[in-house]
């Protein structure tokens, strides 16, 4: 029996077109990669504040898949991480206010970044080698500012001329305790469907090349884990300004990718996948606190990956 495979790569499904005999109607396909990720992330706050700040970042990232095919039809679960977190350096445009309470980082100061991604496709085969594809999204992207404070004076006194959240609830946070807390961390997440089309050209009889093309409409956040329960960092008017943020609104997506499979063996396949992904999330405070009160968080992330991996087919 000929089946006409499509395999879960890198977050939304790709054709494969390749021979393949089977005693069933059924193929199941496990795949597994790695992926070499160029993450680009840029920040603007709007409104009663402003600033803007962005990093980029190279992550070695590992994913595996699961696709069941019937006939035309698939079902595909798609889980990639990053292998461990990456330090890198921010970059910062503009600073209003020297204890800003919303800033991602403080420029030049170094983050710790990684990336998570979920995602569940369905697809069938529709005219020849054109397929169609719905599915579900859930990524991460997790920063970790190290404590930063720039200018320290001498001791005993210490005075930073300009410092970081990070820096903020490590020693200030709760009341001078360090060991009561947390490591800070900002989350920026999206969830949410996604629709595209891939088509498969055929190059020889163990090569093949497909494009494909999704469109997603999501939802979009920020946060933090700031942690001052009893608000003991305040302004000289006792209003508290680390607080946790939470940002919320639409997140849009476009994911365009070209993959090349070629047959190893019977029953193994292996692939390079190219892919740039990119997402952009408009924002405003889901919190309700004065302290963000007319500040709009625009953010977009954009991830060029090429990977390489290997599929195996079972009926």
């Amino acid at each position: 029996m000929r089946h006409r495979i499509l395999l879960p790569v890198l977050g939304c499904a790709t054709v494969v077109s390749a021979p393949i005999q089977a005693d069933s109607d059924f193929l199941f396909i496990p795949a597994l990669a790695y992926q070499q990720k160029e993450l680009k992330f840029d920040q603007r706050y709007s409104g009663a504040d402003s600033n803007q700040a962005d990093f980029s970042v190279s992550l070695p990232v590992i994913s595996a898949g699961f696709t069941t095919v019937y006939e035309r039809f698939f079902v595909a679960l798609k889980y990639e991480t990053n292998l461990s977190d990456t330090p890198t350096s921010t970059n910062e445009t503009d600073r209003s206010q020297n204890l800003q309470f919303n800033l991602m980082a403080v420029d030049g100061s170094q983050i710790n970044v990684g990336r998570e991604d979920l995602s569940l496709t369905f697809g069938v085969s529709v005219w020849q080698n054109l397929n169609l594809f719905i599915g579900y999204l859930d990524g991460k992207t997790e920063v970790t500012p190290h404590p930063f404070c720039a200018d320290p004076g001498q001791q005993p006194g210490l005075i930073c001329t300009r410092v970081n959240r990070a820096f903020q609830q490590f020693f200030l946070g709760d009341n001078g305790f360090v060991q009561n807390q947390p490591e800070y961390v900002q989350t920026y997440s999206e969830q949410g469907p996604f629709i595209g089309a891939s088509y498969a050209f055929q190059v020889n009889a163990s090569n093949s090349l497909s494009l494909s093309l999704a469109y997603a409409q999501m939802d979009g956040q920020f946060e933090d884990n700031a942690n001052d329960p009893e608000n003991a960092f305040q302004d000289e008017n006792g209003v508290a300004n680390f607080v946790a943020f939470d940002y919320q609104g639409d997140s849009t997506g476009t994911s365009i990718a070209a993959t090349w499979t070629g047959i190893l063996g019977e029953r193994t396949n292996y692939f390079i996948d190219l892919r740039r992904q990119s997402y952009s999330m408009e924002a405003r405070d889901a919190t309700g606190l004065p302290n963000y009160e007319g500040i709009q968080l625009d953010t977009d992330e954009t991830m060029t990956s090429i990977s390489l991996g290997i599929s195996m087919y079972f009926d």
